[in-house]
């Protein structure tokens, strides 16, 4: 009985710490809309996602399309800066408030629209070349070709 116990607990604890055998996938993340890839539980930047995936250049063009989509919505927010610096500096209380007040709603409105219409404009293409990105290196990862 002793013995038989033995080889159970044994056998137990070898299914325990046994992990799978599985190649070294990446995982996603959600950041505020955003797709980000995981490596062992660590949110990687594109930068270090570069790294690891740059044996495989069809992830790695994708991965740069994801780039230059997040560069021209960078460059948009900036554009949608413009009308709200406009907006706070050169508005100011004259003769006319209402005129002023007027103007001054106008250029926060059209900042904020432009910045929302960037925001919902590069979100979808982004996530998709990232989630492309990431469905090569992962699809190469398993039949061992990178």
């Amino acid at each position: 009985m002793k013995k038989q116990l033995s080889i159970l607990f044994f056998l137990l604890f070898v299914f325990c710490n046994v992990k799978a055998q599985k190649p070294d996938t990446l995982d996603l993340v959600n950041h505020l809309g955003y797709i980000y890839p995981v490596k062992d539980k660590v949110t990687l930047g594109n930068g270090e996602f570069k790294r690891i995936i740059i044996s495989n250049k069809e992830a790695v063009r994708y991965l740069n399309r994801a780039r230059w989509i997040k560069g021209a919505q960078i460059a948009t927010e900036v554009i949608a800066l413009v009308p709200l610096f406009i907006a706070i500096t050169y508005i100011t209380p004259s003769t006319s408030p209402s005129l002023n007040e007027n103007l001054f709603w106008a250029f926060l409105i059209t900042s904020s629209a432009i910045s929302g219409i960037a925001y919902v404009a590069y979100l979808e293409p982004y996530n998709r070349n990232m989630l492309k990105a990431l469905k090569t290196y992962n699809a190469g990862k398993i039949e061992g070709k990178y």
